[in-house]
C-alpha cells in the first residue's frame, strides 16, 4: 500500500505518499480544486489549546503548538498517529502545520516523512463500492493486512468503546477491526522498507484515542514473534484533536485547569480547537 510514491488500498481507502520536498503527488491532482490558505503556526496558537501527557499519572501540562511539533519531529519518532473530527477545518490546519514541521526538520538528515490518510479518492469510489473480501482478486488481497486478521477487538477497552458508540453487529465490528488493522499494517510495512524514515497517519480520532484501535494493532504486529520489529514506546506518538465551540474554548482557556479524569488517557497530546461544533472527549469521530 505504501510502495513507491502513492498507492490506494481499496478496502480501507488508505492513501499514502512518501513526501520529501514535494517529490510526490496524489492521484487526486487531476481534479482542479481551490487551495485553502494554510494558517501559520503563530496564528493557530490563538485557536488551539494543546495539552501534553507523556507520563501516565502526571498532571496534564499545557504547552504551545510549536512545542508539540518539536516533540513529534524528534528523530526518534517513527510513527505519529493523528486523530481528527473529519469536519474540523482547524484540526486540518494543525495537521498541515505538524506535517510541514516534521518534514522541514528532517531535511538536513534527508529523512523523509510519509503521510497516510484515511479516506477514499473519488477516482477509486467504484472499486470501494464493489469491494467484498471473499471475492476480490489476488492483487487486491495483497493490499489487505495478512489474512486471517483479528476480526474482534484486541483489547477489552476497545470492545467496550465500540459498544458505547453503538457498534455491536458482528460484521460491523469485524469491518472496524479490518480498518484498524489495515492502517496499522500499512504504516509498519512502510517503516519496515524505509527504516530511516517516519510516517504520520491521519484518521478519525476514534481509531486511535485512548491508545486503542490502530494502536492495539500496532502493538500486536510489533510484539515478540510478530511480522515487524518491536516499536519502542518512545518511537510513536498519538495526537487527538477535539473541536470546541467558541465560548467553551474561551472559558476553558481562561480557567486553564485540566483535571478532568476523562482526559487522563486520551493521547500523548490533546489539541482542543476553537470554532468547531463541539465534541465530547470520550466520543470522537470515527
Amino acid at each position: 500500500m505504501l510502495r513507491a510514491a502513492v498507492r490506494l488500498n481499496v478496502s480501507t481507502g488508505l492513501v499514502a505518499s512518501a513526501a520529501a520536498a514535494g517529490q510526490y503527488t496524489t492521484r487526486c491532482d487531476v481534479v482542479e480544486k481551490p487551495q485553502r490558505r494554510v494558517t501559520p503556526v503563530r496564528e493557530l496558537e490563538r485557536d488551539v489549546i494543546v495539552l501534553e501527557r507523556q507520563v501516565a499519572g502526571e498532571p496534564l501540562k499545557r504547552i504551545n503548538l510549536e512545542e508539540m511539533i518539536e516533540d513529534l519531529a524528534d528523530p526518534s519518532r517513527k510513527l505519529v498517529m493523528f486523530g481528527e473530527h473529519h469536519d474540523d477545518a482547524k484540526a486540518q490546519d494543525v495537521e498541515r502545520s505538524v506535517y510541514d514541521g516534521m518534514a522541514r526538520r528532517q531535511r538536513d538528515s534527508r529523512r523523509r516523512v510519509a503521510l497516510a490518510l484515511e479516506f477514499v479518492d473519488a477516482d477509486a469510489r467504484r472499486d470501494a463500492e464493489s469491494f467484498a473480501s471473499d471475492t476480490i482478486s489476488g492483487d487486491d488481497v495483497a493490499k489487505l493486512p495478512p489474512l486471517p486478521y483479528h476480526h474482534t477487538p484486541l483489547s477489552e477497552a476497545y470492545a467496550e468503546r465500540l459498544q458505547m458508540v453503538g457498534l455491536r453487529s458482528k460484521n460491523v465490528v469485524a469491518a472496524q477491526c479490518l480498518w484498524d488493522a489495515a492502517m496499522a499494517h500499512s504504516c509498519l510495512d512502510f517503516l519496515k522498507t524505509n527504516t530511516r524514515d517516519a510516517i504520520m497517519l491521519v484518521c478519525g480520532a476514534f481509531h486511535v484515542q485512548h491508545f486503542l484501535g490502530v494502536v492495539d494493532h500496532v502493538e500486536k504486529y510489533t510484539e515478540s514473534g510478530g511480522p515487524f520489529e518491536p516499536l519502542d514506546r518512545d518511537e510513536f506518538r498519538v495526537v487527538v484533536c477535539v473541536p470546541m465551540d467558541g465560548p467553551s474554548f474561551l472559558r476553558r482557556s481562561l480557567v486553564d485547569v485540566w483535571d478532568d479524569p476523562s482526559l487522563d488517557t486520551v493521547a500523548d497530546f490533546i489539541v482542543f480547537t476553537r470554532g468547531g461544533h463541539g465534541g465530547v472527549t470520550g466520543v470522537c469521530a470515527a
